[in-house]
């Protein structure tokens, strides 16, 4: 007979040496998952070394490249209509209500920065179509858009989609007022739309770097700033991303570079002041950066981007003759009113607006219900808390 004893220690044996193989073949997978999530961090790293590289031999001669003197849109104008205005005119005459001529018209009025007449010729087109017309909707908002008329804008490029859902250049456009609205996640959502239809629209890859580069995904950001810089003829909004990307990455010679470039392209690209602003506070020199706020103040006073930046700096500028806590607290309010609650990063300047009035009860709450929120962006956390601690202890914030 065999011995009940022994068979039962068999069994015990039999299940430790399962048990110790299931450990192996655990631990063996997590150390395959390992080496892989180290082989593309070592691959991303790469490629930003190797970006960071191209831009500082400039692998472009960019200085050479300077395009000819253009209106911000009038690219996108391009693929919307071939024609001249003598040919709009002409088609016009023996139809004058022709919404496809009114439209070609007004893209023309456009491209020569006569956005009074351009809308005009949109409001006749739209009024000949009462259900939509896409391209009148889209051309409306492009004029809006160089009016500064934010709001606006989105509401007839919004139009303009649902009239024509797969129009990259309608989903790219709506994607930058989002950006200047700070609506990331909607801009990135239209700029990941736009590359499903077209993958290399250059555009939107600089759209994109541009809300990555706001949320933190630096590396990202400087790859699609990259892709778009080769992907056609280089221009001011690309330069401006990849200025962008720069800051984020601390390569500030770069990013000034890359922005005065920028500037000298597109003197009213008001994207390119703001970063530059950034850059320069950054780097120490205060009343330049104070200089680049004013002038975006006064090239887009109502862009929300515009005013949460003049913010930032009237309340963490190192420059005590530039700092100003009660400016800063009214524009950080004014920017967060019915926003601040879908939108955290609104918050942390008005974090920073109360810490510079010494309201740092105020401060702490504020910021704590920033990064208490679920799309604080999380590349963004460690700086939020360095901020929060420093309200903490009744200090305010200083950027630079």
């Amino acid at each position: 007979l065999a011995c009940p004893t022994r068979a039962l220690s068999q069994r015990h044996i039999s299940d430790t040496m399962l048990y110790l193989y299931l450990i192996f073949l655990g631990l063996f997978f997590l150390v395959m998952w390992v080496i892989m999530k180290a082989g593309t961090a070592a691959a991303k790293s790469s490629q930003y070394m190797e970006n960071i590289t191209r831009a500082i031999d400039g692998d472009l001669d960019l200085e050479s490249q300077r395009p000819p003197q253009e209106g911000a849109h009038d690219r996108l104008i391009r693929r919307q209509t071939h024609k001249t205005m003598d040919e709009c005119d002409q088609a016009l005459s023996s139809n004058p209500r022709s919404p496809e001529g009114l439209v070609d018209r007004a893209m023309i009025h456009l491209s020569h920065k006569s956005y009074d007449e351009a809308i005009a010729d949109c409001n006749a087109a739209l009024r000949q179509e009462p259900a939509g017309y896409a391209r009148a909707s889209y051309c409306r908002a492009l004029a809006y858009m160089e009016k500064n008329d934010n709001d606006q804008a989105i509401l007839d490029v919004s139009d303009a989609i649902k009239g024509n859902p797969h129009d990259p250049d309608y989903l790219v456009t709506r994607a930058l007022l989002f950006y200047r609205a700070m609506e990331h996640q909607l801009a990135l959502s239209d700029c990941d739309a736009a590359l499903e239809i077209e993958p290399e629209h250059q555009k939107a890859l600089t759209v994109r770097s541009l809300v990555n580069s706001a949320l933190g995904e630096t590396q990202s950001a400087l790859m699609d700033a990259q892709r778009a810089l080769h992907g056609g003829a280089p221009n001011a909004l690309i330069l401006t991303a990849r200025a962008a990307a720069f800051y984020g990455l601390r390569e500030n010679a770069l990013a000034l570079r890359d922005c005065n470039l920028a500037i000298d392209w597109s003197p009213d690209l008001v994207d390119a002041y703001l970063v530059r602003a950034m850059v320069r506070m950054t780097l120490g020199e205060t009343e330049k950066a104070a200089e680049d706020v004013q002038e975006a103040l006064g090239l887009a006073p109502q862009h929300l981007l515009t005013q949460c930046t003049s913010a930032w700096l009237y309340a963490t500028s190192p420059d005590d003759s530039i700092r100003d806590g009660s400016k800063a607290l009214t524009l950080a309010k004014r920017v967060c009113e019915g926003r601040d609650e879908r939108m955290p990063n609104l918050l942390d300047t008005l974090a920073a607006a109360y810490a510079e009035v010494g309201d740092y009860e105020k401060a702490v709450s504020v910021q704590t219900r920033a990064l208490s929120h679920p799309d604080y962006p999380s590349t963004l956390i460690e700086e939020a808390r360095m901020r929060l601690k420093k309200y903490r202890n009744s200090e305010p914030w200083r950027e630079g």
